[in-house]
């Protein structure tokens, strides 16, 4: 079962980062797309160890072991779903600002917009995560024992 959700992280990790590599069309050179892609990826990643880290709380795993696989895991299916929500999204708008097509001012409304549109989604996510996690507690508590 492992082995099918890595493969779908994978596709995943694919896919994001054609959108973005397409969504930064405007930008001229590719060393400064890949630093912007790798920047992107960054920031994501700290968001969603944070979020996992704050969802992790008040759930005890029965065996300190699991918690490395299960971050790991998570980290690599929710890095893409969240660069999915706000990545390309930003990227346009940065291009449509180097070019000229939008004003400083437009450019910072609409990055704020998306902004707190992930910030109710990571409320949203945390929850979630907390449920992931407990879920996977109890297959382990079942005798599934898939993380050792």
């Amino acid at each position: 079962m492992s082995i099918g959700i890595y493969v779908v992280a994978i596709v995943m990790w694919a896919v994001l980062g054609m959108w973005t590599w397409h969504s930064e069309k405007k930008f001229e050179d590719n060393k400064i797309k890949i630093i912007y892609m790798l920047l992107c990826v960054l920031i994501l990643g700290v968001v969603t160890l944070i979020i996992f880290n704050i969802s992790k709380n008040n759930i005890s795993y029965p065996n300190s072991k699991m918690i490395s696989p299960v971050r790991k895991m998570i980290l690599m299916l929710f890095i893409p779903i969240n660069g999915f929500i706000v990545v390309p999204y930003i990227t346009l708008q940065l291009g449509d600002f180097k070019i000229g097509d939008i004003k400083e001012d437009v450019l910072k409304k609409r990055i704020l917009k998306i902004l707190i549109i992930f910030l109710v989604i990571l409320i949203f996510e945390c929850s979630y995560l907390k449920s992931i996690q407990n879920g996977i507690i109890n297959i382990y508590v079942k005798g599934g024992n898939m993380l050792e």
